[in-house]
């Protein structure tokens, strides 16, 4: 039986392994010299047979290119998906002269993978990002024409894995510097960064952040203020807040009812105000952040700034969370998280292991909420 887990799983195997290069001459998974060449579109052909997809059958023994590939994947039960929509795990983008797999997901973007060029050196020419080395290079709706899903998409498998408390459960202590070296904390930490440096955010900006939540909700995304009504990451006051923005997002209607958890989702609802701040993309929700004349910054420049993190941490608190009483403290948390967000890779691979981060015990779940 078919499957994109499997297929998603290889295409990252072959993108972090030293010895796999690009060749339009060597594109049939030819070995030279102890190298395995691909091009683009032949890394997606094995990368189904990879998956025990019938490609063999449907298109034949020789891997197809990119001018003739979508009807074939549309035979094995793929199915175009919206490019302006959410991408996913496992998505396969198509234009007229490339092709390469979604790796981590977005609102019309995402970081992909694949087989690139031959005119760089071979760590980069098979590899998850860009051909210049940058794992968290995001791929945009302008590059493709098409984009192929099978079924919901593949888990992403490989990426950081949020981890959930109670809904009154702190994670490590507020008070101290990335919570006091918590390993859920430093682990939530990792999986906002793998959000928001995919959507082109700054390190200095996703760590003032980090300063934010730290103090907010401690990182568990599925903590309800105790003796008040704040849900989640930044404790969205009232909770509707948060629900009806995953509703306009999301298109679902049961937030209310435990699904609101989902940290992805809840960073997705970060980014949706941004968006609609921004212009990016018009939700018709409510404007979030406000210019204050302490911090007179705007976001889309606050999300880009290499300025101090503490500053930026200060003018999020400011424009954003806007609190009844202003917490310095914050700044000094934001500078702690990001000396420590420059040690995670935020493709989620861990830097010292890049296939076998997934064993390491601080990212392995302790409780997880089952999303429905």
């Amino acid at each position: 039986m078919p499957s994109i887990d499997l297929s998603y799983k290889w295409a990252v195997q072959q993108c972090n392994a030293n010895n796999v290069g690009y060749s339009l001459t060597y594109r049939a998974q030819q070995t030279v010299n102890g190298i395995v060449y691909y091009d683009c579109s032949s890394f997606i052909y094995y990368a189904l047979v990879a998956g025990a997809f019938p490609v063999t059958e449907v298109y034949g023994d020789s891997p197809f290119i990119t001018t003739d590939m979508i009807q074939p994947m549309k035979d094995m039960g793929f199915e175009e998906v919206p490019l302006d929509g959410e991408w996913k795990p496992g998505d396969v983008g198509v234009s007229t002269t490339h092709t390469e797999m979604v790796y981590i997901g977005g609102h019309a973007s995402g970081v992909c993978m694949g087989a690139h060029t031959a005119n760089v050196p071979l760590p980069n020419q098979v590899s998850i990002g860009s051909s210049s080395g940058d794992s968290g290079y995001v791929s945009t709706a302008s590059r493709w024409n098409t984009l192929l899903r099978y079924g919901d998409g593949a888990s992403g498998e490989g990426s950081y894995q949020w981890i959930y408390g109670d809904n009154d459960e702190y994670f490590g202590d507020p008070t101290q510097p990335l919570c006091g070296n918590d390993s859920s904390a430093l682990n939530n930490a990792a999986c906002i960064l793998q959000f928001f440096y995919a959507k082109g955010w700054s390190i200095n900006a996703i760590a003032a952040l980090c300063g934010n939540v730290q103090q907010e909700s401690t990182f568990n995304p599925a903590l309800v203020e105790i003796g008040g009504t704040g849900h989640g990451l930044v404790q969205w006051t009232p909770p509707e807040d948060l629900y009806n923005v995953m509703e306009v997002v999301y298109g679902h209607a049961e937030w209310a009812y435990g699904a609101w958890v989902d940290g992805d989702k809840q960073c997705g609802v970060i980014y949706a105000e941004f968006e609609q701040y921004t212009g990016l993309h018009d939700w018709g929700i409510e404007k979030q952040w406000y210019e204050t004349a302490e911090y007179p910054i705007h976001w889309d420049e606050w999300a880009t700034s290499t300025a101090d993190p503490g500053d930026l941490a200060m003018a999020f608190q400011y424009n954003y969370e806007r609190p009844a009483d202003i917490h310095p403290e914050r700044a000094d948390f934001a500078r702690a998280w990001y000396d420590y967000l420059l040690t995670v890779d935020p493709s989620g691979r861990h830097p010292t292991d890049p296939i076998k981060h997934k064993n390491i015990i601080w990212m392995k779940p302790k409780r997880t909420i089952i999303i429905r």
